[in-house]
């Protein structure tokens, strides 16, 4: 559960390590080394969390969700990118959390006024 948040996520679409309890998880499987293993069957030491994590990706629905990772997340990285948020000039997780929530005022803001005018 994140702080934020009153109740868990329902999904979380990430890369690696950005997960907690209670939220189902979409992430890329790694490419397996042997060109015969299916990548999205579970692996003999997987627990049974990697292993439905394995089998949920390897499904239509969980692809189609990872997709849109690149018109949501990925959209708004760059745009922060491109308005100067590439690393932050200031000290401590109070600081950074503020000059991030500005950064996120300051897109919705923007996003909101350019679906008004066109």
């Amino acid at each position: 559960m994140f702080p934020l948040h009153a109740e868990p996520l329902g999904g979380l679409i990430c890369d690696a390590g950005a997960w907690g309890a209670g939220t189902t998880v979409y992430a890329p499987v790694q490419k397996p080394r042997r060109q015969d293993r299916d990548p999205h069957q579970p692996l003999p030491g997987d627990s049974a969390t990697i292993a439905a994590w394995r089998q949920r990706m390897g499904t239509l629905e969980a692809k189609r969700i990872y997709k849109e990772r690149a018109a949501t997340a990925e959209c708004v990285n760059a745009i922060s990118r491109n308005r100067g948020l590439l690393r932050f000039l200031v000290r401590g997780l109070r600081k950074v959390r503020a000059v991030a929530l500005w950064f996120a005022i300051a897109h919705t803001v923007d996003t909101r006024f350019y679906l008004l005018v066109f």
